[in-house]
């Protein structure tokens, strides 16, 4: 059978397909191409594969001297064990392309390893592009690493701006997802809630599950955001949002009257919010 070859089988009358997995070696041979988009290509191909070997193979093309090459290859290797994984990443941390940078904490984001924090935390401090920070804003978050919430917390602290809008929108909902992994080991998909299909919703009533330690300043520096008219719409809301999944009962009197809100989404995500701040002993 030919790496990569389609089966087509036919089931219960229906024709159905399913790819067997290619061999990343015929891939990883076109890595040495002179064209950049043969090179980019087959690192593509690693990344479909989804395989150690494969994400293995791709590692020469983080070092490619094409930017499209390098970001794609940042995606590819990420189902390598996770240390290593982070050790490959890292670097691209500091690459010279706002792109490759992106990409690079996208991929350490996804790993969410807590070996990823330190590298993301470092570039944080130094990292102009709005764009980058976002990305290690949301890496952080997807770490669940209470290690990263003084870093979240500094953004948040930033002056609003129109620019640093979605970095400071992104940072409070980090904040959010770690207090969320913490309490319950997952995450929301989305929120409000109230507005998904049935089959979309999450069990909201963290009931027996206590706020998480080590959150004191991250709440207070959100209750700040939420009750500032300065702040945009979207940094409140996720600010709202964060105060929920962290679940410090001393937010309710301030989300309360947000439940009343006459914007439809920040009224939802408030009552979701007020309902994860109800703590029960453990049992009932």
């Amino acid at each position: 059978m030919f790496p990569g070859t389609v089966l087509m089988i036919v089931m219960g009358g229906v024709l159905a397909s399913t790819v067997v997995a290619q061999d990343p070696s015929v891939a990883e041979a076109r890595l040495s191409s002179k064209s950049s988009e043969a090179r980019r290509s087959a690192v593509h191909e690693l990344r479909t594969i989804g395989t150690e070997a494969a994400s293995r193979a791709a590692l020469p093309a983080l070092r490619d001297a094409n930017v499209m090459v390098r970001a794609a290859a940042a995606a590819a290797v990420i189902h390598l064990p996770r240390f290593e994984a982070v050790e490959a990443l890292t670097p691209l941390l500091s690459d010279r392309a706002e792109l490759v940078r992106r990409e690079a904490a996208f991929a350490l984001g996804g790993i969410g390893d807590s070996g990823s924090v330190p590298p993301l935390v470092a570039r944080l401090g130094k990292e102009r592009s709005e764009a980058v920070r976002s990305a290690i804003v949301i890496a952080i978050g997807n770490s669940g690493e209470v290690q990263g919430l003084p870093a979240l917390v500094e953004v948040l602290r930033e002056k609003p701006t129109e620019a640093n809008d979605f970095t400071r929108r992104s940072s409070a909902r980090a904040v959010g997802r770690i207090a969320q992994k913490l309490r319950t080991g997952r995450t929301d998909r989305t929120s409000p809630q109230n507005f998904l299909p049935g089959e979309f919703k999450d069990d909201m009533a963290e009931r027996g599950l206590e706020a998480p330690a080590d959150f004191g300043e991250a709440s207070r520096e959100l209750r700040r955001v939420v009750s500032d008219p300065n702040e945009s719409d979207d940094v409140r809301r996720e600010g709202v949002y964060a105060l929920g999944a962290i679940g410090d009962a001393s937010a309710g009197e301030l989300l309360e009257p947000l439940t009343r809100s006459t914007d439809p989404y920040m009224s939802e995500i408030a009552k979701e919010a007020i309902r994860r701040l109800i703590v029960l002993p453990r049992g009932q």
